[in-house]
């Protein structure tokens, strides 16, 4: 895929701020965790929006995770980046956004909704049950995505009877064990990776793209770009793995008129960032 000049400099500006804004996380992340900075989410956001309107999901979904970095308690914003993640091809990476979201404001019903949806594609019925019986108990009776949650229940049903009868609900406190363990991996393995150096992560990422797990491929030259911004190495390598992720969202790209959001929310940043 041949890029615009235009794009080109997108890119260019692009790789500049992100230089600069992990170098700022890095510095200061204890400053940031201890107190969300709504302010600078925001800007994410709005450039988030400003991505998701133009169709470019895996854009909007970067923005996404980097506002989260400034706050990540908004259930809202969380919410948000689940879809993103979902609509460039990250299943998997929008599971912990919903909880997240669940787990600031319980009363939070799209999240709810998502990880049923969420977990009936990914074929495990059991936790689909769970969240969508949760979304459906939850919600009114006349809300249209309530009677959605009906009807994905319904499915669910029709695809594991076994679960009307309760015969593997037991397996339910297993799978949220393993989740939770997976979970504490994957932070464990996020805080090892701010203790690497450069080349250990441009090492990784170069592994990475070999055996063709392109989204990390491009978030480990992300960090080793941020640590130094003058490698020629580290910029061709994310070059590289930025034109096979754009290639896969062109392949896997999810319609999220399917996926629940707050209307509200979305038309308010959609006028703002206009």
């Amino acid at each position: 895929m041949t890029l615009t000049k235009d794009k080109k400099m997108r890119l260019n500006r692009l790789m500049t701020f992100v230089a600069g804004l992990f170098s700022f996380l890095v510095l200061f992340s204890s400053v940031v965790n201890a107190a969300p900075d709504r302010a600078g989410a925001a800007e994410f956001r709005e450039r988030a929006l400003l991505s998701q309107k133009n169709g470019d999901y895996g854009e909007a979904y970067f923005y996404y995770t980097r506002a989260v970095l400034f706050d990540g308690t908004d259930p809202d914003l969380l919410n948000e980046a689940g879809l993103m993640a979902e609509a460039s091809g990250k299943g998997v990476e929008a599971e912990p956004y919903y909880r997240s979201a669940i787990a600031i404001e319980p009363s939070f019903l799209p999240a709810y909704y998502n990880l049923g949806a969420l977990f009936l594609a990914q074929k495990k019925f059991i936790l689909a049950e769970q969240y969508l019986k949760q979304r459906v108990d939850m919600g009114s009776p006349t809300d249209q995505w309530t009677l959605r949650a009906q009807e994905m229940l319904a499915e669910v049903y029709d695809l594991c009877p076994e679960l009307h009868e309760g015969v593997v609900r037991q397996m339910t406190s297993d799978l949220e064990k393993d989740l939770t363990r997976q979970k504490v991996i994957e932070r464990q393995d996020m805080e090892t990776r701010k203790l690497m150096d450069i080349e250990e992560i441009y090492n990784n990422g170069t592994t990475a793209f070999k055996d063709g797990d392109y989204w990390l491929a491009v978030s480990l030259f992300e960090e080793a770009l941020a640590l130094d911004p003058g490698r020629a190495d580290v910029k061709k390598g994310l070059e590289r793995a930025r034109a096979q992720v754009r290639r896969q969202n062109a392949a896997a790209e999810l319609d999220i008129s399917v996926r629940e959001n707050r209307p509200a929310i979305m038309d308010m940043y959609l006028n703002e960032a206009q």
